[in-house]
């Protein structure tokens, strides 16, 4: 692209044939998720949760100079198969792809030597159109979780 621009892409699948659990809520916990973004993994989002799905993103990046840039990046989520909760609180299969989520955020990013200062905006589809703001300082570090 242009001098300043740096346009990525994302894309992530899954089909698993993960069987339900006892409930809802367990089997929504062990589903796969899609979480895209550092604070998509740092928080629990049911409607981004399935056992089989894809994910698609664009990531337009905006380099003003070496240390700053502005980040943009907006994803799609459709479950092929989107779990749903009955009246007795159990896991099944709704209608094939008959939800779609979405998610978006932008940050301002410094890039120091030490590590990046970042300051974001994002918006999801569920729960509730949910906005969030933060500041993210250094890096973050995941450890590994007890179902992957």
């Amino acid at each position: 692209m242009a001098e300043h621009w740096t346009l990525g892409w994302y894309l992530k699948a899954l089909y698993s044939s993960r069987n339900f659990s006892e409930n809802y809520t367990a089997t929504m916990m062990q589903a796969g998720e899609f979480a895209p973004t550092a604070h998509g993994q740092l928080m629990y989002n049911e409607a981004f949760r399935a056992n089989q799905f894809v994910g698609v993103g664009v990531r337009p990046i905006y380099r003003f100079n070496q240390m700053f840039h502005v980040r943009g990046e907006f994803y799609g989520f459709m479950p092929i198969f989107p779990i749903e909760r009955n009246s007795i609180n159990k896991a099944y299969y709704g209608k094939a792809f008959s939800r779609f989520e979405y998610l978006g955020e932008v940050s301002v990013v410094c890039q120091l030597p030490f590590g990046a200062i970042s300051a974001y905006v994002n918006h999801y589809s569920s729960p509730k159109r949910e906005w969030n703001v933060g500041l993210t300082l250094g890096w973050q570090l995941f450890n590994y979780r007890f179902f992957e």
